[in-house]
Protein backbone atom coordinates (compact mmCIF):
# COMPACT_ATOMS: atom_id res chain seq x y z
CA UNK A 1 0.00 0.00 0.00
CA UNK A 2 2.60 2.44 0.90
CA UNK A 3 4.25 2.06 -2.18
CA UNK A 4 1.41 2.06 -4.41
CA UNK A 5 1.08 5.95 -2.79
CA UNK A 6 4.32 6.58 -2.81
CA UNK A 7 3.89 5.96 -6.56
CA UNK A 8 1.11 8.35 -6.71
CA UNK A 9 3.52 11.17 -5.17
CA UNK A 10 6.06 10.49 -7.49
CA UNK A 11 8.60 8.58 -5.04
CA UNK A 12 10.44 6.08 -7.91
CA UNK A 13 13.10 5.49 -6.19
CA UNK A 14 10.68 3.81 -3.69
CA UNK A 15 8.23 2.37 -5.59
CA UNK A 16 10.81 0.81 -8.61
CA UNK A 17 11.82 -2.66 -7.13
CA UNK A 18 7.97 -3.05 -5.99
CA UNK A 19 5.34 -1.83 -8.57
CA UNK A 20 5.27 -3.16 -12.01
CA UNK A 21 3.86 -1.63 -15.91
CA UNK A 22 3.55 -4.96 -17.00
CA UNK A 23 1.58 -6.48 -14.18
CA UNK A 24 -0.27 -3.56 -12.53
CA UNK A 25 -2.06 -6.08 -9.70
CA UNK A 26 1.39 -6.57 -8.50
CA UNK A 27 2.54 -6.65 -5.45
CA UNK A 28 -0.89 -7.43 -4.46
CA UNK A 29 -0.84 -10.75 -5.79
CA UNK A 30 2.00 -11.53 -4.33
CA UNK A 31 2.03 -11.05 -0.95
CA UNK A 32 0.76 -12.61 2.41
CA UNK A 33 -3.07 -12.63 2.48
CA UNK A 34 -2.81 -10.49 5.37
CA UNK A 35 -1.07 -7.95 3.70
CA UNK A 36 -4.13 -8.34 0.57
CA UNK A 37 -6.62 -6.56 1.59
CA UNK A 38 -4.58 -3.21 2.42
CA UNK A 39 -3.19 -3.42 -0.82
CA UNK A 40 -5.99 -4.21 -3.17
CA UNK A 41 -8.10 -1.13 -1.56
CA UNK A 42 -5.11 1.14 -2.93
CA UNK A 43 -4.22 -0.88 -5.89
CA UNK A 44 -6.45 0.77 -8.58
CA UNK A 45 -4.22 3.97 -8.32
CA UNK A 46 -1.57 2.21 -10.29
CA UNK A 47 -3.30 -0.17 -12.54
CA UNK A 48 -4.94 3.40 -13.32
CA UNK A 49 -1.59 5.29 -13.56
CA UNK A 50 -0.61 2.56 -15.77
CA UNK A 51 -3.43 2.41 -18.43
CA UNK A 52 -4.06 6.60 -19.06
CA UNK A 53 -6.87 5.97 -16.86
CA UNK A 54 -8.70 3.65 -18.76
CA UNK A 55 -11.22 2.56 -16.16
CA UNK A 56 -12.96 -0.20 -18.22
CA UNK A 57 -9.48 -2.09 -18.44
CA UNK A 58 -9.14 -1.69 -14.49
CA UNK A 59 -12.39 -2.97 -14.49
CA UNK A 60 -11.45 -5.98 -15.83
CA UNK A 61 -8.24 -6.42 -14.36
CA UNK A 62 -10.40 -6.37 -11.08
CA UNK A 63 -13.09 -8.77 -12.20
CA UNK A 64 -9.30 -10.81 -12.79
CA UNK A 65 -7.75 -11.53 -9.42
CA UNK A 66 -7.51 -13.96 -7.08
CA UNK A 67 -9.82 -16.10 -8.20
CA UNK A 68 -9.25 -18.91 -5.35
CA UNK A 69 -10.79 -16.54 -3.34
CA UNK A 70 -13.65 -16.27 -5.01
CA UNK A 71 -14.85 -12.51 -5.10
CA UNK A 72 -13.01 -11.33 -1.55
CA UNK A 73 -10.36 -9.41 -3.52
CA UNK A 74 -12.47 -8.63 -6.75
CA UNK A 75 -15.06 -6.37 -4.20
CA UNK A 76 -12.43 -4.37 -2.51
CA UNK A 77 -10.30 -3.69 -6.09
CA UNK A 78 -14.23 -2.34 -7.55
CA UNK A 79 -14.20 -0.64 -4.34
CA UNK A 80 -10.59 1.27 -4.95
CA UNK A 81 -11.75 2.11 -8.65
CA UNK A 82 -14.54 4.11 -6.69
CA UNK A 83 -12.13 6.02 -4.88
CA UNK A 84 -10.71 6.64 -7.66
CA UNK A 85 -13.44 7.68 -9.66
CA UNK A 86 -13.97 10.47 -7.13
CA UNK A 87 -10.47 11.64 -7.10
CA UNK A 88 -10.01 11.53 -10.66
CA UNK A 89 -13.70 13.61 -11.35
CA UNK A 90 -12.95 15.58 -8.54
CA UNK A 91 -15.98 14.34 -6.52
CA UNK A 92 -18.50 15.30 -8.97
CA UNK A 93 -21.23 13.02 -8.82
CA UNK A 94 -22.45 12.60 -12.26
CA UNK A 95 -19.21 11.82 -13.50
CA UNK A 96 -18.91 9.61 -10.89
CA UNK A 97 -21.47 7.40 -11.05
CA UNK A 98 -20.65 7.09 -15.21
CA UNK A 99 -17.09 5.87 -14.06
CA UNK A 100 -18.67 3.35 -11.93
CA UNK A 101 -20.94 2.67 -14.95
CA UNK A 102 -17.77 1.37 -17.11
CA UNK A 103 -18.40 -1.77 -14.97
CA UNK A 104 -21.03 -2.91 -17.80
CA UNK A 105 -17.77 -3.95 -19.89
CA UNK A 106 -17.87 -6.86 -17.86
CA UNK A 107 -20.96 -8.14 -18.98
CA UNK A 108 -19.15 -8.85 -22.95
CA UNK A 109 -16.99 -11.44 -21.59
CA UNK A 110 -18.59 -14.70 -20.57
CA UNK A 111 -16.38 -15.14 -17.83
CA UNK A 112 -16.94 -11.91 -16.31
CA UNK A 113 -20.27 -11.46 -16.81
CA UNK A 114 -21.84 -12.41 -13.60
CA UNK A 115 -19.78 -10.08 -12.23
CA UNK A 116 -21.25 -6.74 -13.65
CA UNK A 117 -23.48 -5.50 -11.36
CA UNK A 118 -21.61 -6.30 -8.01
CA UNK A 119 -18.76 -4.31 -9.87
CA UNK A 120 -20.93 -1.21 -10.29
CA UNK A 121 -22.00 -1.51 -6.80
CA UNK A 122 -18.84 -1.77 -5.10
CA UNK A 123 -17.19 0.72 -7.24
CA UNK A 124 -20.03 3.20 -5.91
CA UNK A 125 -19.33 1.81 -2.54
CA UNK A 126 -15.76 3.46 -2.89
CA UNK A 127 -17.11 6.37 -4.43
CA UNK A 128 -19.74 7.33 -1.85
CA UNK A 129 -17.20 6.53 1.11
CA UNK A 130 -14.52 9.01 -0.71
CA UNK A 131 -17.05 11.66 -0.90
CA UNK A 132 -17.86 11.89 2.87
CA UNK A 133 -13.71 12.00 3.36
CA UNK A 134 -12.96 14.11 1.35
CA UNK A 135 -15.35 17.08 2.10
CA UNK A 136 -15.59 15.62 5.53
CA UNK A 137 -19.28 15.90 5.38
CA UNK A 138 -21.90 13.85 3.68
CA UNK A 139 -23.60 16.44 1.99
CA UNK A 140 -22.15 16.00 -1.55
CA UNK A 141 -22.69 12.44 -1.11
CA UNK A 142 -25.68 12.34 -0.43
CA UNK A 143 -26.37 14.33 -3.59
CA UNK A 144 -24.48 11.64 -5.76
CA UNK A 145 -26.85 8.84 -3.69
CA UNK A 146 -29.89 9.86 -4.53
CA UNK A 147 -29.42 10.54 -8.00
CA UNK A 148 -29.95 7.12 -8.49
CA UNK A 149 -33.40 7.42 -8.64
CA UNK A 150 -35.64 4.37 -9.92
CA UNK A 151 -38.68 6.68 -9.69
CA UNK A 152 -39.20 6.83 -13.11
CA UNK A 153 -38.18 3.78 -14.10
CA UNK A 154 -39.59 -0.06 -14.15
CA UNK A 155 -38.66 -3.33 -13.99
CA UNK A 156 -35.18 -4.47 -13.74
CA UNK A 157 -33.56 -0.70 -14.22
CA UNK A 158 -36.17 -0.09 -11.41
CA UNK A 159 -34.71 -2.13 -8.64
CA UNK A 160 -30.98 -2.14 -9.84
CA UNK A 161 -31.12 1.89 -9.16
CA UNK A 162 -32.68 0.87 -5.78
CA UNK A 163 -30.46 -1.19 -4.93
CA UNK A 164 -27.50 1.03 -6.02
CA UNK A 165 -29.28 3.65 -3.84
CA UNK A 166 -29.19 1.83 -0.98
CA UNK A 167 -25.73 0.54 -0.62
CA UNK A 168 -24.67 3.95 -1.49
CA UNK A 169 -27.11 5.80 1.30
CA UNK A 170 -24.95 2.93 3.35
CA UNK A 171 -21.56 3.47 2.78
CA UNK A 172 -22.22 7.20 2.70
CA UNK A 173 -23.19 6.59 6.57
CA UNK A 174 -20.52 4.35 7.75
CA UNK A 175 -18.01 7.17 6.82
CA UNK A 176 -20.85 9.96 7.79
CA UNK A 177 -20.44 7.59 11.85
CA UNK A 178 -16.84 8.79 11.97
CA UNK A 179 -17.13 12.09 11.81
CA UNK A 180 -19.39 13.07 15.11
CA UNK A 181 -18.99 10.82 18.48
CA UNK A 182 -23.07 11.76 19.25
CA UNK A 183 -25.22 9.29 18.21
CA UNK A 184 -28.16 12.00 17.94
CA UNK A 185 -25.79 14.06 15.70
CA UNK A 186 -25.58 11.50 13.43
CA UNK A 187 -29.33 10.87 13.28
CA UNK A 188 -30.01 14.57 12.87
CA UNK A 189 -27.78 14.42 9.52
CA UNK A 190 -29.50 11.38 8.54
CA UNK A 191 -32.77 13.20 8.24
CA UNK A 192 -31.59 16.35 7.28
CA UNK A 193 -29.81 14.79 4.12
CA UNK A 194 -31.60 11.76 3.29
CA UNK A 195 -35.53 12.27 4.45
CA UNK A 196 -36.43 9.55 2.11
CA UNK A 197 -33.92 6.75 2.81
CA UNK A 198 -33.23 7.63 6.46
CA UNK A 199 -33.33 3.70 7.70
CA UNK A 200 -31.00 3.04 5.59
CA UNK A 201 -28.71 5.88 6.50
CA UNK A 202 -29.40 4.72 10.35
CA UNK A 203 -28.42 1.25 9.24
CA UNK A 204 -24.98 2.82 8.01
CA UNK A 205 -24.16 4.27 10.58
CA UNK A 206 -23.91 1.01 12.68
CA UNK A 207 -22.13 -1.15 9.89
Amino acid sequence: MENIIADELGNKDHTAKYLKTDDTIYPCNAVDYSYKERCYIMVTSHILKVNGYNFEDAFTKCANVEPSYGNLFKEICFVSIGRDASGSTKSDPDRTLAKCAMAKVLSLNATTANLTSIAEEYCIIGAAKDFVSNFAGAKEASVMCKKLSGKDKEGTEKSKLERLRKKCIIAMANILSTLFSDQDKKLAECKALVPDDYDDCVKGLDY
